[in-house]
């Protein structure tokens, strides 16, 4: 998926194992509320799975709505260094 800032309030939904070629990563606002509607060609079990963990099982045309909390949760804290620099010497393996 795309990097992205700390500083961007955002959500990423990123298609995993797509078909597709054209199924990219698409990065929504905060304000955004993105309905998702799972179709199946044939009766199978659904599930909503994030971050590895499965969140929820459902049925074919269910719809899910996300949209970000009111609350944030931090997941990864940086020090004093700039983003920039430090992605920078991530990708550059310095």
């Amino acid at each position: 998926g795309p990097i992205i800032s700390p500083d961007v309030d955002c959500v990423l939904l990123t298609p995993i194992c797509s078909h597709s070629i054209f199924a990219k990563p698409i990065v929504f606002s905060k304000r955004d509320s993105i309905d998702i509607i799972a179709k199946t060609a044939i009766d199978a079990d659904l599930s909503l799975v994030v971050d590895g963990n499965n969140v929820l099982d459902f049925s074919n045309y269910c719809k899910l709505n996300v949209k970000c909390a009111n609350k944030k949760v931090s997941v990864i804290t940086f020090d004093e260094r700039c983003f920039c620099k430090r992605l920078a010497e991530k990708l550059l393996d310095k």
